[in-house]
């Protein structure tokens, strides 16, 4: 029998460690407190349990680096704020540091501890601190309940693998996107591909489905997007926006009618607009490119809440769709030796039957040459081609023999300055 390893002899390293446990899920929470000084205080956990019935007990283990906690247990009482799915924003401002992480949020005191009560959150456990007692690189913190309160019926805010979602019960099946069963299908199907695509490209990559004027992400790899304060893009709905989002609907007929219609009032001519949904048909890849205008764009979906967004939110991104312009996307030609700003490039994934299950994106602020380019969406095409393939031997869509729509990438490169 071999002997049990000791704390100091374990065979694996802390990335192991990471990986394993990253694929139990987290909820999300906010511990708030009024500090010795008066100020209100707050940090994200994603580490808060219960402990005890009789006497009701919770606990949060939060990091011996942090800067907030010193500042709560000098409080000695505090409110565990149960975040709602629609808070990630939220969780994101309390776990930076150094800035006003109460800016632009409504609260109320606690009647118990007279701690935060974030507006929008799906509950609420006020606290006398119990103890505090080391363990490792965090502390274990016991709090003794004195009070709880619920907000509205809203699904809470998780932590999984990296990235922020949300819980839907076997029971909720029939909930509105239950038309999204066949694309999360052959998500699953070709997840390693969609990994394999982000490791390869260092972004990261969506599966966008389009459900009718939005565009909504189902499932994500990679966290290149770390950097700009997002974690995970699942479950976010964008605006389908001409000239934005011609990779979503230039395959159906009845989608891309109705894009055009939008498009000859958004970007003023039908004609231009028809010409980039041929252009992305004709390369079977889309090109999105960088400006101030789709950066205003992105934050200001992110930003917005998905179930009630405010009226300051809607006015946001308002402002940021009017903005959008025709050369925002789709650039007729790519020049080899030209660098480009780009923010997308995608390319879709077939069902048997021949329609768009979804668009393969790789997502990111990247500046690359147009050469580059050309071989970033052979890369995309043949990964969208591959999770076409797995999903037509695998998924009984519709049993008769599949031929890909899309076969290569292609590119229109301007020669004529090209470096010999």
């Amino acid at each position: 029998m071999s002997a049990t390893p000791s704390a100091g002899e374990v065979d694996f390293d802390s990335a192991q460690f990471r990986k394993v446990l990253g694929r139990f899920p987290t909820g999300v929470v906010v511990v708030t407190a009024i500090s010795a000084s008066g100020e209100p205080v707050g940090m994200t956990v994603g580490s808060f349990t219960s402990v005890s019935l009789d006497p009701p007990l919770v606990g949060f283990l939060p990091d011996r680096s942090s800067s907030s906690f010193p500042r709560i247990r000098e409080a000695s009482r505090f409110c565990v704020n149960v975040l709602s799915a629609d808070q990630a924003p939220v969780c994101r401002q309390f776990a930076a540091k150094g800035a006003d992480k109460f800016q632009g949020l409504g609260w109320t005191p606690g009647p118990r501890t007279g701690a935060p009560v974030l507006s929008g959150s799906v509950a609420w456990i006020e606290c006398d601190l119990h103890s505090v007692t080391d363990a490792g690189d965090h502390y274990f913190v016991l709090g003794d309940v004195l009070g709880i309160g619920a907000g509205h019926e809203q699904l809470p805010l998780l932590f999984f693998q990296g990235g922020y979602g949300r819980f839907s019960s076997l029971s909720m099946a029939a909930w509105d996107e239950a038309g999204l069963l066949e694309p999360l299908q052959a998500t699953t199907v070709g997840r390693s591909v969609m990994e394999a695509l982000a490791a390869e490209l260092d972004m990261e990559v969506l599966a966008m489905v389009l459900r009718g004027e939005e565009m909504i992400v189902v499932s994500s790899a990679g966290n290149s997007f770390r950097e700009h304060g997002v974690t995970s893009r699942v479950g976010a709905r964008v605006p389908l926006v001409p000239p934005m989002g011609s990779y979503v609907v230039a395959w159906d007929e009845v989608a891309a009618g109705d894009w055009l219609d939008r498009a000859e009032r958004s970007v003023g001519s039908r004609a231009e607009a028809e010409n980039v949904l041929q252009r992305v048909r004709d390369r079977g890849w889309s090109l999105g490119l960088m400006s101030e205008r789709q950066v205003a764009f992105d934050i200001a979906v992110s930003n917005a809440s998905v179930a009630n967004p405010t009226d300051e939110q809607r006015e946001a991104l308002d402002r940021s769709i009017a903005d959008i312009r025709l050369e925002d996307t789709e650039p007729e030609v790519v020049s080899p030796d030209r660098t480009y700003a780009i923010r997308h490039i995608g390319a879709p994934v077939f069902a048997p039957d021949g329609g768009v299950l979804f668009a393969l994106n790789a997502f990111g602020y990247r500046s690359l040459a147009g050469h580059e380019i050309a071989i970033m969406s052979q890369r995309i095409v043949a990964a969208a081609n591959r999770i076409s393939a797995l999903v037509a031997e695998t998924l009984p869509l519709v049993r008769r023999e599949f031929e890909p729509r899309v076969t290569e990438a292609s590119v229109t490169v301007d020669t004529s300055h090209h470096a010999q």
